[in-house]
């Protein structure tokens, strides 16, 4: 995976062996939800 972090959550996530890029632009100002657990339990779980 290749990424790129903006300001408060913000990111840019490529992942090349399943040829999709999934793009965070929501602010996540309160930190309480992290982007990498909701990446890991519903994203890449549905596009499998």
């Amino acid at each position: 995976m290749f990424r790129a972090g903006g300001w408060n959550g913000q990111e840019i996530m490529i992942f090349v062996e399943l040829d999709i890029v999934i793009v965070f632009m929501g602010g996540n100002y309160d930190k309480k939800t992290s982007l990498y657990k909701l990446l890991e339990k519903y994203i890449l779980p549905a596009i499998k």
